[in-house]
């Protein structure tokens, strides 16, 4: 493969509705149609499109929605954080989020404070850690799941070993 920087022109803020999501009824829907986030707000903040290639660690705040390829750990920063993983997304490495919905492929292990949304074709090699959870027909999970009863889960640590 071969890398280099590109510069991909995105516009400010997109709607819900480039998105993609299949029409069907679940944690997302309900959560932006009960408009549950405090600040109100409905966009996506940002968007890592599919082609795009990413090796090293991302925090993030808002909504990010991923399509491409991230190879490193993906941090939450803000407790109004949503991350969706689109069908096309591969991540490899941890995940902690405040609410996620995934659709593609995560392998390492997800830890979610409130919400998590396992869509159709999702698939986690790895451990869930979870609040509240809904999971369709045709996700799967290869790993443990834990469900945090304190609905406050805490960002999981994870050791750095040297490779040798």
């Amino acid at each position: 493969m071969k890398f280099g920087r590109t510069l991909i022109p995105v516009p400010k803020r997109f709607s819900l509705q480039a998105l993609k999501l299949p029409k069907t009824p679940g944690l997302f829907s309900r959560f932006f149609e009960r408009s549950e986030r405090p600040n109100g707000e409905e966009s996506i903040d940002s968007v890592i499109s599919k082609g795009t290639v990413i090796r090293g660690d991302i925090a993030f705040t808002g909504v990010l929605r991923v399509d491409g390829y991230i190879e490193g750990r993906l941090e939450a920063q803000s407790e109004q954080a949503l991350l969706v993983v689109g069908e096309t997304a591969t991540l490899r490495g941890d995940v902690s989020a405040v609410d996620a919905v995934i659709c593609g492929l995560v392998e390492g292990n997800v830890v979610v404070q409130r919400f998590l949304e396992l869509r159709p074709g999702a698939r986690v090699i790895g451990d869930v850690t979870y609040s509240q959870i809904e999971m369709h027909v045709g996700a799967s999970v290869d790993g443990r799941m834990v469900h945090a009863e304190d609905h406050t889960v805490h960002p999981l640590v994870v050791p750095n070993f040297a490779r040798a």
